[in-house]
């Protein structure tokens, strides 16, 4: 089927390639970057997946809770809420309420995450 077909094939090679390269960038994540640039990290490729304009910041609405999160980058939930907490205070995130984040410094996130 997949010599039969041209285009197919080379679009499953193309997914298969992109979900490698993520794979190996949420690896070089986990290994090298520090706390604070783990969860910029996660809260960008959140942002890839649920987010919406508003202006120039991003509204990100997920479904995680920060235990999620935690489980996800392999961190504790309150390791995950002091690093929410350092970036609502440098103005880089604002939480509206549950499961919605939004980001207002994405290039700050970006630089944090070694985007």
């Amino acid at each position: 089927m997949l010599n039969e077909n041209a285009i197919f094939s080379n679009a499953l090679l193309k997914l298969t390639l992109n979900n490698i390269v993520k794979l190996e960038k949420n690896q070089f994540n986990l290994v090298f970057n520090n706390i604070e640039g783990r969860v910029a990290y996660f809260l960008l490729q959140l942002a890839k997946d649920f987010s919406r304009n508003i202006g120039e910041e991003l509204l990100v609405e997920h479904p995680l809770t920060q235990q999620d999160m935690a489980s996800f980058i392999g961190l504790t939930r309150q390791t995950i809420n002091q690093a929410l907490v350092i970036f609502k205070e440098k103005g880089y995130i604002y939480i509206p309420e549950r499961k919605k984040i939004l980001i207002r410094n994405i290039k700050q996130l970006e630089t944090i995450a070694m985007y």
